[in-house]
């Protein structure tokens, strides 16, 4: 390479891909040394970039791979720089520390040599240049420690990172990290479900949030151009299958969406397959879209080997027709201060069930405080899920809310709990004197009392009514968040002798869920209403929806 060649690539800051496929090398599996020559995927990641990037991705598509290099150049190219490297593991971080120190050698073959004066597990720091390398896991007991400024952070797989370590890494490096185009940040994982720091990063950035100051990157597995039905040729008869290849509804669309060819489709079908069979979704492990890489399956409440029932529900949901932002009840009006998401306007003469599983009405703490309350109507006779309501209230303001909605469905069998937090909102509607309360029949038939009463027996009641009804598919949904919910319910075992129970992930929230279990399980002993307040129904639907 001419001299001119090479300065042009160390000081022109939009060569990344010029710098990396000139200068770097990278191990293959049968430990071979080849030039790094960065994928379709690689090249996309080096453009667009903010500098506070999300980048969700598939698995075995070398996103780690480009970040390193890219992040050595700057490492290698200016002057008094910070690099914190954060992985999932201790062992995954030495992996990423013996890379890059395979590319400074890179460099140093080519006459580009760099004095490394200090070289332990932790730090790595090129001395002339007054540049350090800070190298941590998740699974360290203390965030990252010696960095006042991190001018780069790249933090590996975040969504298997222990919730309350990512959210102690993470806020320890934000504020260490200056404002691009002085410092840059990555997040960057396969997904792992509903839940955590990744997840809810991700969801809450550009350009789903165009007030954020992160972006997040989608990367499906159709770049990667190995995944093909040729990669399987010593197994299958690539031109048999070719020839016979039928396309399912669901395979068509996606064909046309996406411009994928049928070996691509042949591979998908293959490989998706053989995920479901160990407890996986080929969504997550190669992920299509940004609501399917969410479910999760695996030891998954709502998981069933021989079916994706998640993946069919998700095809099923679509926004809502309408926002209700508050609705009358009786003769006072009661805002709600969020959306009711309406998939079902209320059907003259059709029964309706409302159900609250209510929390504490604020953000924080460590668990139930941080839970939303979730209010969702149910059609009792076809058990479509008609409408949601999912925001932090108090549980008094709640229990108003829930009149209302019950009354605009209909005057709706409304349940509620009289337990916990549900207690504050239960005590509310009988003090609004809602006229058609669950009275818990189900838990106590000789004595019941008004409200639904929560223990570990009805809850495992109201999981396992649900369950089989999304197994049987005669429960409907269009709610994403309701299919996201369910896919963060796990089996867990507090103790080898305790019984395996139903638990959201860590930072997961399911209260759409349990309000939906209760609808479903309380629907068959709703009461026939008659429709009453039309008029005031009507006018509440004309002033508060939007």
């Amino acid at each position: 390479m001419e001299a001119r060649d090479l300065e042009s690539l160390l000081l022109d800051p939009g060569r990344p891909v010029d710098w990396v496929e000139a200068l770097l090398t990278v191990p293959t599996e049968d430990r071979g040394i080849i030039d790094f020559i960065p994928t379709v995927q690689q090249r996309l990641m080096g453009l667009g970039q903010t500098g506070r990037d999300i980048t969700v991705k598939g698995r075995q598509t070398r996103a780690s791979s480009w970040f390193m290099a890219r992040n050595l150049r700057r490492m290698t190219t200016e002057y008094g720089l910070n690099c914190a490297v954060i992985t999932q593991t201790d062992q995954m971080t030495q992996l990423f520390r013996e890379r890059i120190k395979h590319h400074l050698n890179d460099l140093a073959e080519r006459d580009l040599k760099y004095e490394i004066t200090k070289d332990n597990e932790n730090e790595l720091f090129l001395g002339r240049m007054g540049n350090r390398f800070f190298f941590g896991s998740a699974e360290q007991k203390t965030g990252p420690r010696g960095i006042q400024t991190a001018h780069i952070v790249h933090c590996s797989e975040v969504a298997f990172w222990d919730n309350e370590r990512a959210k102690t890494i993470i806020g320890a490096l934000i504020p260490a990290c200056p404002a691009p185009p002085h410092g840059w940040f990555d997040l960057e994982s396969t997904p792992n479900g509903a839940q955590g720091q990744f997840y809810q990063k991700a969801m809450a950035a550009r350009p789903v949030d165009p007030m954020s100051k992160w972006t997040v990157h989608f990367y499906p597995w159709w770049l990667e151009k190995s995944y093909t039905i040729e990669s399987y040729a010593a197994l299958y008869d690539v031109p048999g299958l070719l020839e016979s290849f039928k396309p399912t509804t669901k395979e068509e669309v996606l064909m046309a969406r996406e411009n994928l060819s049928p070996s691509q489709i042949l591979w998908r079908r293959i490989q998706w397959a053989d995920l479901l069979s160990t407890g996986k979704y080929g969504a997550q492990e190669y992920p299509e879209d940004m609501i399917s890489c969410w479910l999760t399956a695996g030891e998954g409440y709502f998981h069933d080997d021989t079916f994706d029932h998640l993946g069919f529900y998700k095809d099923e949901c679509h926004k809502a027709m309408l926002e209700i932002t508050g609705l009358p009840y009786k003769s006072s009006e009661v805002k709600f201060g969020g959306a009711m998401q309406v998939w079902e306007l209320p059907v003259p003469g059709a029964t309706y069930v409302v159900f609250e599983d209510a929390a504490a009405g604020f953000s924080g703490g460590e668990s139930r405080d941080a839970d939303y309350t979730a209010i969702t109507v149910l059609n009792a006779k076809s058990k479509h899920h008609a409408a949601t309501l999912r925001l932090r209230v108090t549980p008094e303001r709640a229990g108003a809310m829930a009149c209302a909605i019950a009354q605009y469905y209909n005057w709706a069998y409304l349940g509620i709990e009289r337990n916990s937090y549900g207690a504050g909102s239960l005590a509310k509607a009988q003090e609004l004197q809602y006229p058609n309360l669950y009275y818990d029949i189900i838990n106590n038939l000789k004595k019941p009392e008004a409200g639904w009463w929560t223990s570990e027996t009805s809850r495992d009641l109201m999981l396992r009514t649900f369950r089989e009804a999304v197994f049987e598919h005669s429960f409907t949904t269009h709610d994403i968040i309701a299919v996201l919910e369910m896919g963060t319910l796990v089996w867990t075992q507090a103790t080898q002798k305790a019984k395996p129970r139903p638990e959201h992930r860590d930072g997961a929230h399911d209260d759409v869920v349990m309000s939906l279990a209760g609808a479903y399980t309380i629907a068959p002993y709703a009461p026939t209403r008659s429709l009453v307040g039309q008029e005031t129904r009507r006018q509440g639907h004309q002033s508060f929806m939007r």
